[in-house]
């Protein structure tokens, strides 16, 4: 099974908001027991991202490259289902 990458971007990835979106994802894949999960986190002022997803707000969630989240705190069930849908297409 191929790697999911999930991407947490954030103005600051020490923000309380930041810690809680990295939380809840690591709760759901350990929840569903998937260990083809990565988790990066990453600052929406880095060079990269902004080069990749151009300016996004906090927080954002990209999976496999794709934002699927922009500028709001997820919940869990639209964490689950975002990486349910990412195994479907590995």
């Amino acid at each position: 099974m191929s790697e999911i990458i999930v991407e947490v971007i954030s103005e600051n990835v020490k923000e309380k908001v930041h810690s809680e979106v990295v939380k809840l994802i690591e709760n759901v894949i350990k929840e569903l027991e998937l260990n083809n999960v990565k988790i990066v986190e990453k600052s929406s002022t880095d060079g990269s991202v902004t080069l990749k997803y151009g300016i996004v707000p906090s927080p954002s969630i990209a999976i496999n490259g794709v934002l699927m989240i922009i500028g709001e705190k997820p919940t869990k069930k639209e964490i689950k289902d975002l990486i349910l849908r990412a195994t479907l297409n590995i």
